[in-house]
C-alpha cells in the first residue's frame, strides 16, 4: 500500500507525535521542492544544496527511502561539479554543461516523483485527498528549459503533472 513511505511504521516508531511530525515533514517537502524547482528553473544550481539537504535528513530518519535515495543522488551529482574560487566562494565548474544540467534536471524529476509519492502515502494514511498538480507549472517549465522528455512507460505520480 505504501510504496514510497511506510507511514504505519513511522506511526509505530513515533506513536505520541507522528501526526505533528508527519505533517511538518510533508510541509517541508512541499516548501523545499517548490524552492528547488525555482532555483533549477533559474539555473541557480548551488542554491539547491541547502533545501535538498533539509529534506534529506528527515527523509532518511523517517525511512522515506526512495525520496532519501533520490535526494542523495542529486546532491552527489551536483557536488561533482562544485569548485572553490580564489575568493573563498564556490561555483559550478565548466564541466557542468548543458548535458549535465539535463541529467541533474532529470534527477530532480525523480525527486519530484518520489516526493509526490511520499505525500500521497501520507494523505492516503490520513484518508485525505491530494492536489497532484501542486508542482505542475514548475515541472513543465523545468521540462521545457532542459528539453526533458516525459517517460512514456512511467506509472509514477509525476506522470500526472
Amino acid at each position: 500500500m505504501y510504496q514510497f513511505w511506510n507511514v504505519e511504521r513511522f506511526r509505530d516508531n513515533h506513536p505520541n507525535n507522528y501526526d505533528d511530525l508527519g505533517t511538518q515533514y510533508i510541509q517541508l517537502i512541499i516548501r523545499n521542492i517548490d524552492i528547488i524547482l525555482d532555483h533549477f528553473n533559474n539555473e541557480r544550481f548551488l542554491n539547491t544544496l541547502a533545501p535538498l539537504a533539509e529534506i534529506y535528513a528527515p527523509s532518511y530518519l523517517y525511512q522515506a527511502q526512495l525520496l532519501a535515495d533520490n535526494l542523495e543522488l542529486l546532491q552527489e551529482f551536483l557536488s561533482r561539479f562544485i569548485v572553490e574560487k580564489d575568493d573563498q566562494t564556490i561555483a559550478m565548474n565548466q564541466k557542468f554543461d548543458q548535458i549535465n544540467k539535463q541529467i541533474s534536471a532529470q534527477h530532480l524529476l525523480e525527486i519530484v516523483n518520489s516526493a509526490l509519492g511520499t505525500i500521497s502515502n501520507w494523505n492516503q494514511f490520513r484518508n485525505q485527498s491530494m492536489d497532484m498538480n501542486m508542482f505542475r507549472d514548475k515541472v513543465d517549465t523545468l521540462r521545457n528549459n532542459f528539453q526533458l522528455q516525459i517517460n512514456q512507460n512511467c506509472n509514477c505520480p509525476c506522470q500526472l503533472i
